[in-house]
């Protein structure tokens, strides 16, 4: 797994809207990395997508982030570096308005929704490239196809088919 601070999400950063932040990030990786700020509008040097205005943080090194915050509500900030993302580099981000909450609420939960698998992800980057449902384990079998001959009879299975054939 890929941590920040040691956990998976990566900690939750909860800004305020019009406030300048500054974040220095330290990369003790064995590689480069970054970090994207998904949602926001930044600077372009900012934004953590290496290869355009940002080289990445090498292995070792450490990148102060800085911009200012135009905008309030819920984001994510995860890696652009390979497939970081995919095993774990990713966090909630919560930038409350200015003038504090439109609702007032008891409690406040933040709901963060991942996938994860064992498997190499540029293994799985390199099958789906090759076949785009290979994953797909709701496919239609031969069986389901017999059991539907038997209960709606061959025409109309067949029909059906191929109309989804053709979707």
């Amino acid at each position: 797994t890929t941590v920040v601070n040691g956990q998976i999400p990566a900690p939750l950063l909860r800004l305020r809207e019009g406030d300048t932040v500054t974040l220095r990030v330290s990369n003790r990786l064995p590689v480069s990395s970054s970090i994207h700020w998904h949602g926001l509008i930044v600077p372009a040097d900012m934004d953590g997508v290496p290869g355009l205005s940002f080289e990445g943080i090498p292995s070792g090194g450490e990148y102060v982030y800085r911009f200012k915050l135009n905008q309030h509500g819920t984001y994510w900030y995860h890696s652009h570096s390979r497939f970081q993302e995919q095993t774990g580099l990713y966090g909630p981000l919560v930038i409350e308005r200015r003038g504090g909450e439109r609702q007032h609420a008891d409690r406040e939960y933040v709901v963060m929704l991942s996938d994860w698998t064992d498997a190499d992800p540029e293994r799985i980057f390199a099958v789906l490239k090759k076949q785009s449902d290979y994953f797909n384990f709701g496919k239609r079998t031969i069986g389901d196809f017999l059991e539907d001959v038997r209960e709606q009879g061959w025409r109309r299975t067949r029909a059906e088919r191929q109309m989804w054939g053709q979707m």
